[in-house]
């Protein structure tokens, strides 16, 4: 069974979200007046790390089975011959284990709608947003261009050069969900999720600042992230030859030399040696 854990990095209140072009991420090419506003509110970030009963990113089948073996298994690659069982599973990928959620929200007046049990205000999600930065083109451990989950393959945040005030985003329907694709088959079978791009203005500075923050740390969270599986990885491939080097030993006893034929013989050969050391025996 799967688990979430959510964990809130930032929240703020007087955003706008406004039409924008297609094209160059440019504030001059952008309309910021307040006739292009189409929405205003509050907006939170959310870390969401998935957890399987508790083991991590790697697991082990149950019934003792022991861990998986990942010789011919590479970040990126479908799980190898290996994983055979049904008690065993793939690793999570890091893209998968770990995501950021940008959720675009508004209070419900309380005039209207009385606070829920809890005593808070009930929200209302206009919009979400899901990110994971993408791998620099030179990072051969993810496979760049393996996994994306805008479907124009962007990043889905992203600060405009001119200000750390504006952003672009690519937004999707409040609770459609984290679906990250691998492969552009992938998507298409699936069918493309409706997304589009819109442009953020976060009001005050202070905000803004803590907003880049929260994304940088984010980034780091996730590169941890990931060189955690890498290492991980690469401790298991290893584990794995080792087991698969000591069974071929027990099933081929004459090539490691310790089956009784090869024992009785190097003792014969030791016993002639000797032989001829002390010179040939002479009987009476």
């Amino acid at each position: 069974m799967n688990d979430i854990i959510s964990t809130k990095l930032f929240e703020t209140e007087d955003v706008s979200v406004f039409r924008i072009p297609p094209g160059e991420l440019s504030l001059s090419k952008w309309d910021i007046n307040d006739s292009n506003i189409i929405w205003r509110g509050s907006l939170r970030l959310t870390e969401e790390e998935l957890i399987q009963e508790d083991k991590g990113v790697f697991l082990n089948g149950s019934n003792g089975v022991e861990s998986e073996c990942f010789s011919s298994f590479t970040v990126g690659d479908k799980p190898s011959a290996f994983f055979s069982k049904d008690t065993e599973v793939a690793p999570i990928k890091p893209y998968k284990g770990l995501r950021l959620k940008l959720e675009l929200f508004n209070f419900d007046d309380s005039s209207v709608a009385p606070p829920n049990e809890s005593g808070m205000e009930d929200e209302k999600i206009w919009a979400e947003v899901w990110y994971n930065p993408l791998p620099a083109e030179q990072d051969n451990e993810l496979n760049p261009a393996q996994y994306s989950i805008a479907n124009n393959k962007q990043e889905t945040i992203q600060m405009t050069p001119q200000s750390a005030k504006f952003y672009k985003l690519i937004v999707q329907l409040p609770g459609s969900g984290y679906h990250p694709f691998i492969q552009e088959e992938e998507q298409i079978e699936d069918g493309y999720l409706l997304q589009v791009a819109l442009g953020l203005k976060i009001s005050e500075n202070f905000a803004a600042i803590s907003f880049s923050e929260s994304l940088s740390i984010y980034r780091r969270r996730f590169k941890n992230f990931v060189d955690q599986y890498n290492y991980e990885l690469r401790l298991s491939e290893i584990e794995c030859r080792q087991k698969h080097l000591s069974i071929n030993t027990e099933n081929n006893p004459e090539e490691s030399g310790t089956d009784h034929g090869s024992g009785n013989k190097t003792t014969e050969d030791n016993n002639d040696n000797e032989e001829d050391e002390f010179g040939d025996f002479v009987g009476g």
